[in-house]
């Protein structure tokens, strides 16, 4: 129903309110709505500034998901729906074999180089979200690209492609 909705709309409309990330001019959406993009992740890399988070450390969760019936419920959730009172670890468990959570703690002016990201079966679904002290959805869906970073700057985040030097 979605695919039909966003068919009908005009290409701008419906791509304006999603995650994008790129380099220089280049623009384009890591696992957009709708497609059939499979989950490519191999390596996340955090780059934090000296203010990030307002100066408090983060936690950021990637989370695969297996289960196609699943993305609409992540699509609707916010960060602040997912860590408040640890509803992640609820979803865990209802959903022992269809969701695989992987946890990083991010301080201030660091930077953590590539961490791997393994897995046996391929994921229909990746998102991350971040425990932000600032107002939004701190939630951004990844797709095919392997390795990334995430920047972690005062008030918000932003995930970009990253070429891992592993």
């Amino acid at each position: 129903m979605l695919c039909s909705f966003l068919q009908g709309c005009s290409p701008m409309m419906g791509l304006g309110v999603l995650p994008f990330v790129g380099q220089s001019n280049e623009r384009f959406i890591l696992g957009h709505l709708g497609s059939k993009t499979k989950v490519k992740i191999k390596t996340v890399t955090f780059s934090a500034s000296n203010q990030a988070n307002q100066n408090y450390p983060t936690e950021i969760h990637l989370v695969l998901l297996y289960d196609p019936h699943l993305i609409s419920e992540f699509l609707k959730m916010s960060a602040d729906d997912y860590f408040s009172d640890k509803n992640y670890e609820q979803l865990q468990k209802d959903h022992t074999s269809t969701i695989k959570i992987y946890k990083y703690q991010v301080t201030p002016g660091s930077r953590i180089e590539a961490r791997k990201v393994e897995y046996a079966d391929s994921p229909v679904a990746g998102f991350l979200f971040a425990s932000y002290r600032t107002p939004g959805d701190h939630r951004i869906r990844i797709g095919e690209q392997r390795n990334i970073m995430v920047m972690l700057d005062e008030d918000d985040w932003r995930v970009v492609p990253y070429e891992s030097q592993t």
